[in-house]
């Protein structure tokens, strides 16, 4: 890795990407500049404070603009209005070629979507800029392999097991300034689909709208045609912190349809954590936050754990709630099936495995939790090693033994995973032998002394029906 660049468009995650980079090199220059790909459609809050960030510092600031790309012929739009957001990785790779960057650090996060909990620290591109899930790099313990061929190249992603309070929190103790719109302000909307729209040259009112002013703030910024606001009074960001802890983020739909988490400390969630409530004495657990990784053979539910996990702990919002039951409908399943939430990639949809490790976040009052789901199928497993490498807790599922009770019980799908400093076993799917209690001790008894049996959920999917799958 010879020159990278790290990308900043004057977004709060950039700017502690930025924060980042000065502890580590002021008060030398970056030996790196900072690179932007601009929409051509971002709001001039952002951009001017953009400018004057870089200025700040005197580093070198490189803009590359979706337009450009427009104007050569290589990004051709549907229609006028389409939102460009999209259409950022094409010229992200004309300025790669431009400049011979062999490693871009940007501040995605794994929690903002399925896609992106695939993505490593170092998640690495083809020649082509292509990203092969199933041709990832192993990244034990806090090891990093950064060799890069000719044509390569690497997107670093160093915050990303941080959730968005903890983006806050970190800001709000680096005392770092963000542009305005972050922050409660006037500004007048329509109200459109349950989102507010804002009223702009990009997107203006159209006849019949009811355009309001009101108190909103922008939670994340980028192409206007594609960023709505929240309502909001939180003007500083110990308020906005304050909020965040208090109640789920807005999902961008009807409120209604959200999960109550009826605690604000999560104590009342916990009761129902399946596993984690139980944990007490965990050792090299940093600041309340447990890492643990599902690992077994392929279909022995390790995915559908996860989900049970998060829907239990009223981590899944509504709306993604109602698209699981649509799929799990049209596949012909007469339940939820828990497992979609962790398969982000669609080769894993197709197929009904896991390919890669996705990681899910949730926490109680007690402590915090990154979940690794690890895939079992054997020509994957440097990916199991992965997650393990850095997990305090394996927790093996098997499912019970079909057929005779006395059939010997799958073993663990990789030895690797006993490095972790606890291990447990989970015995699946006991509905095939009608809960029977005796089956499940003769698996027990021929466990490795090391591993713990523990008796899973009693179902393996959500208990609401699907004409009903808002229920929570």
């Amino acid at each position: 890795m010879r020159q990278p660049a790290l990308l900043f468009s004057g977004g709060k995650d950039s700017l502690v990407l930025l924060r980042i980079a000065e502890k580590a090199f002021r008060p030398g220059r970056f030996p790196f500049p900072l690179l932007h790909i601009d929409t051509g459609h971002n709001y001039s809050e952002v951009i001017d404070f953009r400018d004057l960030r870089a200025c700040q510092l005197n580093e070198r600031l490189i803009v590359r603009s979706v337009e450009d790309s427009m104007r050569r012929g290589s990004v051709v739009l549907k229609s006028p209005g389409e939102s460009r957001n999209k259409h950022q990785s094409v010229t992200l790779l004309e300025a790669i070629e431009e400049f011979g960057f062999d490693c871009c650090i940007g501040g995605a996060r794994r929690d903002e979507e399925k896609a992106r909990a695939k993505e490593r620290i170092f998640s690495f591109r083809d020649e082509f800029g292509q990203w092969d899930p199933k041709n990832q790099r192993p990244e034990l313990w806090d090891l990093y392999n950064a060799r890069v061929h000719k044509g390569e190249n690497i997107r670093a992603f160093p915050i990303s097991n941080w959730t968005e309070l903890d983006v806050w929190q970190y800001i709000e103790r680096e005392r770092l300034e963000l542009p305005s719109i972050y922050f409660a302000h006037r500004r007048q909307v329509v109200r459109k689909g349950g989102l507010l729209q804002p009223v702009t040259d990009l997107t203006p009112a159209c006849d019949g709208d009811l355009v309001e002013e009101l108190s909103v703030r922008f939670r994340t910024v980028g192409d206007i045609t594609c960023t709505a606001p929240v309502e909001s009074a939180a003007d500083t960001v110990a308020r906005i912190i304050e909020k965040r802890r208090q109640r789920p983020l807005p999902s961008g739909r009807d409120p209604s349809r959200r999960p109550d988490l009826g605690s604000l400390d999560g104590t009342a969630q916990e009761g129902r954590i399946l596993l984690m409530s139980a944990i007490e004495h965990l050792p090299e657990i940093d600041n309340g936050l447990l890492r643990f990784l599902t690992c077994g053979s392929v279909d022995d539910g390790k995915s559908t754990l996860i989900g049970r996990l998060l829907y239990d702990t009223k981590a899944i919002l509504a709306d993604t709630l109602h698209a699981m039951a649509r799929t799990s409908e049209r596949r012909g399943l007469e339940t939820v099936d828990l497992s979609l939430l962790t398969d982000g990639l669609s080769a894993e949809r197709e197929q009904g495995i896991t390919i890669d490790v996705a990681y899910r976040y949730f926490s109680t009052g007690r402590r915090k939790y990154i979940i690794a789901d690890a895939p079992g199928h054997e020509q994957y497993t440097r990916n199991m090693v992965t997650a393990a490498s850095t997990a305090n807790l394996a927790d093996h599922s098997g499912r019970c033994p079909q057929g005779s009770p006395d059939t010997d019980p799958p073993a663990p799908s990789s030895r690797i995973c006993w490095a972790s400093p606890t291990s447990s076993w989970r015995s699946n799917k006991m509905d095939l032998v009608d809960y029977d209690q005796a089956t499940f001790e003769r698996i027990r008894g021929r466990l490795p002394s090391k591993e713990v049996a523990t008796l899973s959920a009693p179902v393996t999917s959500a208990s609401f029906t699907l004409s009903a799958p808002t229920a929570t």
